[in-house]
């Protein structure tokens, strides 16, 4: 319990459950968070998907307030934020969101890297292919300098680093973990996700005709 406590402290200091007290440390998550719930609204009034999507805040880090002591156990806490449709009175997730940005500008990446690139936590991708997910696992990316948003699939990056287009290394001075890092031309607009949410959506309405016959 006492681990649990100490957990909660280190990424959220004093706040309470389910009270969020705003402070300069909130992180880009909440900002990433509102963008997209405004980009699903629209995709759905335009038509541009023609089923509800359901947002969740599931990982254990900034987003959510409440410590799941099994925070290592399954899959839903190792990413942010987890999107689900509803068929009947169940929720079934399609796919899973982890959030992650910079303060760079391209340029001065492009400085310090030889070429702009956005980084991914190693673990991340190693998470989606242990749980068989990686092309459900997308990770959303924002610049808090020029303001774009964009995502890559781990599937996509495991595919580059297949092909050696991109590589393992310590993205911040005395980390301990590894991260991919990606150059920004391998990232995709939010179109890319739109697309996967339809796709994925199509095959688990193809699961539910197979099973109810």
């Amino acid at each position: 319990m006492a681990d649990s406590f100490s957990f909660k402290l280190k990424y959220w200091g004093n706040q309470q459950e389910d009270y969020i007290l705003p402070n300069v440390w909130l992180g880009r998550e909440y900002l990433v968070l509102g963008k997209l719930l405004i980009k699903l609204a629209q995709w759905r009034a335009r038509g541009l998907i023609d089923f509800d999507v359901f947002v969740k805040i599931t990982g254990v880090g900034t987003l959510t307030n409440i410590v799941n002591f099994e925070h290592y156990e399954g899959l839903q806490d190792k990413y942010d934020l987890t999107l689900y449709v509803k068929a009947k009175e169940s929720f079934y997730p399609l796919i899973w969101l982890d959030i992650t940005g910079s303060s760079w500008t391209e340029e001065e990446s492009r400085s310090r890297y030889g070429e702009a690139v956005y980084a991914v936590l190693s673990t991340k991708i190693e998470i989606a292919r242990k749980y068989n997910v990686l092309g459900r696992v997308f990770f959303i990316h924002y610049n808090d300098v020029e303001e774009k948003l964009k995502c890559i699939s781990a599937l996509q990056i495991l595919n580059l680093e297949r092909k050696n287009k991109i590589k393992k290394d310590k993205f911040e001075r005395d980390a301990k973990s590894e991260y991919y890092l990606i150059p920004v031309e391998y990232w995709k607009n939010l179109v890319e996700l739109r697309v996967a949410i339809k796709g994925f959506y199509q095959s688990f309405k193809e699961y539910l005709a197979r099973v109810s016959k």
